[in-house]
């Protein structure tokens, strides 16, 4: 009984600490100076009362649990002090919690009301703090701008009033006034307010490496003086933000390319001596200088356009295999992207795997070649940092190759021939993509390509790296851009299996032999399409006009092949893949090899081929038996 006892003893006197705290609490916000008011206190008036009802509620759980666990054991005595547990604990947790309640509302309450009061006056001393500096600032940012005539302004005026001269430009101007408007121009939209959305400026041109993109406005179409309809671009009017912004960014590229193409400029290590002297170029085109307008020398201009050529044409004829290398690589060379858009018209993007999901690193659909349909399939590896790494760098996953697979055999399906632009450092080596069936996907698309009946082309426009090459590349024709590679593994991966030393990628890339000329040699591409000097970036136009005329071409060669024809010929040219050259020296087989299908598969092979003589057949057959029989 006395354990009891003393068990609610410790009870009451949380009970009765709770209650003082509360009032203690209360009086602290109703009367200021009972405690004073700061911070400290009210958190240590805060943990004290949060400590309390703790200590208090886990005295009552304590007692309810022990004589709860006593009564399952049925000692004596155990059900009664249950009861006397839990009508005392009655009385005190109502008021315990009252109080609680009444103390945390007042807390609320005071808290809320002292904070208003101090955030009040706060923010009114910031006012006013404010204010003061705004007229200060006013004062002191007032500028006047004074317009100089002819020679200018009397020097003494200048150092009196202690004014800043301001150059907008190395030109001359009869007066001043020009250049003080372009200067407010300049200045005045810059200041707040002045522009509804201050993100604007962000946006500017300037702001980033490219020129800004074509306007338009309304109406649409536009009827000119000549009477002649001119509508904007439809990709602005269909409303689809992704495409809007593809065509933003890539008219920007196409302007900037046209009209400040030395914005656009990367170089290589070894053209540097080309850097200076293009550097010097541009200076001697400008006809201003520092001390005003100067006369431009015409004939250093022509001489020095002539030694740059000179220079280019000296360098790219004597790359060795690891400079090419760097110019495949080059920032500036055009990607699959540019030849698609300006190769083809009506192009169809098709998406997706049907499987898994879509790989942008690969762009393909159907589109029109000189009026004739096909297939178009590229490595894109994107043309700025954003891109590229939404291209994932032209690495393609598993999706990829079975989304090219799927299109490969929309196209067999219904005869439409077969162009592939390749540019990848290789197949993508994530841990995903080798968990969703890399190699299975990359053979698959070597086996669909291999056992095409349509002509295939394959253009190797920049990397063509490793089995993510192949897979696209198993075709009736093999071309590449003259300063293009085509290897089983990068100069950096072959230097570091061999020795180890990722810094030899020159001895790799000449053992290796991946340029369009050692390869060509080797009869395992089938011709080189030519690069201006200097690389293909330097002049995209003319790369654009060859790889087209290389493309009809070869189309045309297949124009009068039979099916048949067309696969016997991809078949054969891969396997005579170093025979020619001495690589493999067994002399049963003929130099006109073939690949020999079994007698079942031929069969198959016809029947397929055949379907609707097939079924005709069939379906005479079964009707004779049917008249034999009845008669």
């Amino acid at each position: 009984m006395f354990k009891i006892i003393k068990n609610f003893n410790w009870i009451i006197l949380s009970s009765f600490l709770c209650i003082f705290m509360g009032i203690v609490t209360f009086l602290t916000f109703i009367n200021e100076g009972f405690i004073s008011l700061t911070d400290k206190n009210l958190q240590t008036l805060l943990i004290i009362d949060i400590i309390l009802l703790l200590v208090f509620f886990t005295l009552i759980f304590k007692n309810f649990y022990r004589f709860y666990y006593a009564g399952k054991k049925n000692k004596k005595g155990s059900q009664t002090n249950l009861k006397y547990i839990s009508v005392f604990s009655l009385f005190t947790v109502i008021p315990s919690l009252i109080v609680a309640i009444f103390s945390l509302f007042i807390f609320n309450f005071g808290v809320q009301n002292y904070f208003d009061n101090q955030i009040t006056k706060a923010v009114n001393n910031s006012y006013d703090v404010a204010k003061n500096y705004l007229e200060e600032s006013k004062d002191q940012t007032n500028f006047i701008l004074l317009n100089g005539r002819y020679e200018g302004i009397d020097q003494r005026v200048i150092d009196y009033y202690e004014f800043e001269e301001l150059s907008v430009s190395d030109v001359i101007l009869n007066g001043g006034e020009v250049a003080s408007l372009l200067f407010m121009e300049s200045f005045m939209r810059l200041q707040p307010e002045v522009l509804g959305n201050q993100d604007t400026h962000l946006k500017e041109s300037f702001y980033g490496d490219l020129l800004e993109h074509d306007q338009f406005t309304r109406p649409n179409p536009w009827i000119g003086p000549d009477n002649q309809s001119y509508e904007v671009p439809t990709v602005l009017t269909n409303g689809h933000h992704e495409e809007i912004e593809a065509w933003k960014k890539q008219n920007a590229l196409e302007n900037t390319q046209k009209n400040r193409p030395d914005l656009m400029k990367n170089y290589l290590n070894f053209e540097n001596d080309i850097k200076n002297l293009e550097t010097e170029l541009e200076s001697l085109k400008d006809p201003y200088n520092q001390s005003g307008l100067s006369e431009v020398d015409t004939n250093k201009i022509s001489s020095l356009q002539n030694e740059i050529e000179n220079r280019l044409e000296k360098i790219y004829s004597n790359l060795n295999a690891w400079e090419t290398a760097l110019v495949a690589r080059h920032e500036d060379r055009p990607k699959a992207k540019f030849f698609m858009d300006n190769l083809f018209e009506d192009f169809v993007t098709l998406s997706g795997d049907r499987f898994y999901g879509e790989d942008k690193s690969v762009i393909s659909g159907f589109a029109k070649f000189e009026g004739k349909s096909v297939l178009v399939i590229g490595q894109e590896k994107g043309e700025d940092l954003e891109t590229r790494i939404d291209r994932n760098f032209g690495m393609m996953r598993p999706e990829g190759y079975r989304k090219t697979i799927r299109l490969m055999k929309l196209a067999n399906k219904f005869k439409i021939p077969i162009m592939v632009f390749v540019d990848t450092p290789g197949a993508y080596p994530g841990v995903g993509a080798e968990e969703r069936g890399q190699a299975e996907a990359i053979a698959r698309s070597i086996e669909c390509s291999m056992n095409l009946s349509v002509p295939t082309i394959s253009v190797i426009i920049g990397e063509g790296g490793s089995g993510g090459a192949i897979a696209l590349a198993s075709s009736n024709k093999v071309l590449m851009l003259e300063n293009s590679i085509y290897s089983v593994i990068s100069p950096e991966g072959c230097a570091t299996i061999l020795w180890r030393d990722p810094k030899k990628t020159l001895e790799a890339s000449e053992a290796m032999k991946l340029s369009a000329k050692d390869l060509l040699k080797l009869e395992i591409i089938d011709e080189i399409i030519a690069e201006p000097v200097g690389g293909a970036h330097r002049d995209r136009d003319l790369v654009l006009d060859n790889v087209r005329s290389s493309l009809r071409k070869n189309l045309n060669h297949f124009s009068n092949m039979s099916e048949d024809e067309i696969l016997t010929h991809r078949k054969n040219k891969f396997l005579n893949i170093g025979r020619s050259k001495g690589f493999v020296t067994n002399k049963d087989i003929s130099d006109n090899l073939v690949m020999q299908n079994s007698l079942i598969q031929n069969i198959k092979t016809k029947i397929y081929r055949n379907k609707k003589i097939t079924f005709s057949l069939i379906f005479s057959l079964a009707l004779l038996l049917t008249i034999i029989i009845f008669l």
